[in-house]
């Protein structure tokens, strides 16, 4: 859809895992006209989430789902925390 892909059928088809039950219903939603703003938005997230999944992969000795909740709960941006005591409290672990 970013890249001006329009045809919902072929955007359905590349549906995964429990998407592809509800086919269907997925060519309905993804049926409707974007403009060309909405395709810039949706370019901007997806660089967003490249960049996320770009920061969970550098955590050291962190397992990935591990690594996928710290971010979700506490962000990318660790210079907010003046030392690990406070990290730990924000995360609620001390």
């Amino acid at each position: 859809m970013a890249a001006g892909e329009t045809d919902a059928r072929r955007l359905a088809d590349l549906a995964q895992r429990a998407l592809r039950r509800k086919r269907p219903a997925l060519e309905a939603a993804l049926s409707s006209e974007w403009t060309g703003h909405q395709r810039f938005l949706l370019t901007r997230l997806l660089a967003q989430v490249d960049f996320l999944d770009a920061e969970i992969a550098v955590i050291p000795g962190v397992h990935r789902k591990t690594a996928e909740s710290l971010v979700a709960e506490l962000g990318v941006n660790m210079a907010i925390f003046p030392d690990a005591a406070h990290l730990a409290s924000s995360a609620g672990w001390g």
